[in-house]
């Protein structure tokens, strides 16, 4: 899959089957618009919504991809439901989300192989609270390429 980030606090997904575009106000697989509690599967995307917060868990060609939306702190019995994430797109504490402390602590808690951050000033803020991690243009990832030992933060620059 290959993920591009479309504009501050909205994504995009390309898999073999589906475009999937995440946004605080719900997930996009090709016009099929998610946007409330449940559970939903279109074009071999499976998603959960398991809270009335805009929390979404997306599993897509084998890959767990959590995206909290602005969501503020999570109870540990809410993080305890949502285990299990290969990808996390992480607030990072501007536009109303979740601080940056308990993004890092939710990071900590669930330990992704892939850490995307979103709501954030600067790069270069986010870094100085110790989160490291390279500037790209896009993320080409697979079960296959997934790290094994420690997380790999991969900064989005927005796409033209």
């Amino acid at each position: 899959m290959i993920v591009t980030n479309i504009g501050g606090d909205k994504f995009r997904i390309k898999t073999r089957d589906a475009s999937i575009t995440l946004s605080p106000e719900g997930v996009d697989i090709d016009d099929f618009v998610i946007d409330g509690p449940g559970e939903y599967e279109r074009k071999n995307v499976f998603v959960e919504a398991p809270f009335e917060q805009s929390v979404f868990k997306v599993i897509a060609e084998d890959l767990a991809i959590l995206y909290p939306g602005k969501t503020g702190v999570l109870s540990d019995s809410q993080v305890e439901r949502l285990d299990g994430v290969d990808v996390l797109f992480l607030p990072c504490g501007e536009q109303g989300s979740m601080n940056l402390k308990n993004a890092l602590e939710l990071s900590a808690t669930l330990e992704p192989a892939v850490i995307i951050p979103m709501f954030y000033k600067s790069v270069e803020s986010v870094k100085k609270e110790g989160l490291e991690g390279s500037v790209e243009k896009s993320a080409k990832i697979s079960k296959a390429l997934l790290p094994e030992e420690e997380s790999v933060v991969i900064f989005l620059e927005k796409s033209q």
